[in-house]
């Protein structure tokens, strides 16, 4: 039997519309996220899971939220079978490596709400291994735990708009989406700018939630 493993790099949001900053709230729909779920157990309380990974998952919200650790919410949690999960996955060699384990033993999920910077609903995923060290974490390590180090949204908005109207396009018809990307390790904010209200053509625009500044960019006629 083939066995589809999914690995989630990303974690798109969908985003409310509006004008300015009412655009960018953030609001996942609710979900669940699991993998492998034929050779895991399901866990819905914390006090289900192991004493030491409790512990390390308290560990871990404390080092990475610092100050939004009391916004987070136990959403659900699955223990998995690696080793049966092993045998069965399609072609294992890519989704094992001797550097980094892909299949998780521990996957924890967790919401996220702090409507103060926009976040209505989040889900944060950790993913650890047998030892309770973090495989996978769709939040940044370092300066994402602290609200004073996440810009003002107008001021995110403001830049963008600076940005586009500098190449003709209008800055009031357009869509925003959230994102963690595991590459950068950051939080990006994407506007999609339109010449039309077809939405069509128009001009992207990805900045960081961090700092005023553009990692990509991209017009289409």
């Amino acid at each position: 039997m083939k066995i589809l493993y999914v690995i989630i790099l990303l974690s798109l949001n969908g985003v409310k519309f509006g004008f300015g900053q009412t655009k960018m709230i953030v609001e996942d729909e609710v979900w669940e996220a699991f993998t492998l779920q034929e050779f895991s157990s399901k866990i819905s309380k914390v006090d289900d899971l192991p004493k030491d990974i409790q512990r390390r998952m308290k560990a871990i919200i404390a080092e990475v939220f610092w100050d939004l650790k009391d916004s987070i919410r136990f959403f659900g949690a699955q223990v998995i079978d690696v080793k049966s999960a092993v045998k069965h996955v399609n072609r294992p060699s890519i989704l094992m490596s001797e550097r980094k384990p892909l299949i998780p033993k521990y996957e924890l999920s967790f919401s996220l709400q702090d409507t103060t910077i926009g976040i209505i609903r989040y889900y944060v995923l950790i993913h650890l291994d047998d030892y309770g060290q973090i495989l996978d974490l769709n939040w940044p390590i370092g300066y994402g735990g602290s609200k004073r180090n996440l810009l003002d949204r107008r001021l995110i908005y403001e830049f963008a708009s600076r940005e586009v109207t500098k190449r003709g396009f209008s800055y009031d018809n357009y869509s925003v989406i959230f994102k963690y990307n595991e590459e950068y390790a950051q939080l990006f904010w994407t506007f999609n700018f339109f010449k039309n209200y077809n939405e069509e053509g128009g001009y992207t625009v990805t900045i960081p939630w961090s700092e005023l500044k553009i990692i990509e960019s991209s017009s289409e006629q």
